[in-house]
């Protein structure tokens, strides 16, 4: 745990990761309560496993290529995501996950940007990973809220106009990450030469890139598979939703 951040910064991070669980699990009960429920026991595992990592120095080894960061932290979740993806019976399942539920899960994002500003007040991570820089994650988080409730609860939306929305916010994110990525002090560092991006391979912070970004991820990645597959309507509470022409 890094001294020098604020406990009320700590229990923001670790707050977030929790509600970004629950909204997952929200999210997958809609389809099977079980399921839902083993997702969640193995995310709150794979919590555990990223916080004994950030405990200790194995995260920290800035020269080790490929970084244990990427391959322990970064791409078993990554991992996992495609083969659900990718496999004929979950991919069927996914189709099922409600869109309204998915959508609501990107309000994470709104106290993740504003924790992102208190990092770089403590000096943690440069300013370039903040919506002060060249982060605009912040705007698909704000935007969430409008979608989910009038755009696709009111049906006041259109098929396209909601997967436009997926796309640009899931490029929000690829350029949120590439960010911190090319600012951390690895040997290919290329930003944030003024600050590193260091909070990262800490406790509570290690837990948004292994946990909070995959499950924003994955919303993104179900959501606008469901709009490809299902040309004129999704499944929304096991009722048929049809969008607007």
């Amino acid at each position: 745990m890094l001294c020098e951040a604020p406990f009320a910064l700590i229990l923001l991070f670790f707050g977030i990761t929790v509600v970004a669980i629950i909204l997952l699990f929200a999210s997958l009960k809609k389809v099977c309560r079980d399921t839902a429920l083993l997702v969640s026991a193995g995310m709150i595992a794979w919590c555990l496993l990223q916080s004994i990592f950030a405990y200790t120095d194995f995260y920290r080894d800035y020269q080790c290529i490929p970084p244990n960061f990427l391959m322990a932290g970064v791409f078993p979740l990554l991992l996992v995501i495609g083969i659900v993806l990718i496999n004929p019976a979950t991919y069927r399942s996914l189709l099922l996950i409600p869109l309204v539920n998915l959508t609501w899960v990107h309000i994470i994002r709104i106290p993740v940007e504003i924790g992102m500003l208190w990092l770089f007040s403590e000096k943690l991570v440069p300013q370039i990973m903040t919506f002060e820089g060249y982060n605009f994650d912040i705007i698909a988080g704000i935007s969430a809220p409008i979608v989910a409730y009038f755009g696709i609860s009111k049906k006041n939306i259109s098929r396209r106009v909601l997967l436009i929305w997926n796309i640009i916010s899931l490029l929000f994110l690829l350029n949120a990450i590439c960010i911190g990525l090319l600012s951390a002090p690895f040997p290919f560092q290329q930003l944030g030469f003024e600050q590193s991006n260091i909070a990262i391979f800490y406790f509570p912070f290690i837990l948004l890139p292994t946990v909070i970004v995959p499950i924003a991820l994955f919303a993104h990645l179900v959501s606008i598979v469901n709009l490809c597959t299902n040309k004129r309507k999704i499944i929304s509470n096991k009722q048929s939703y049809k969008f607007a022409a």
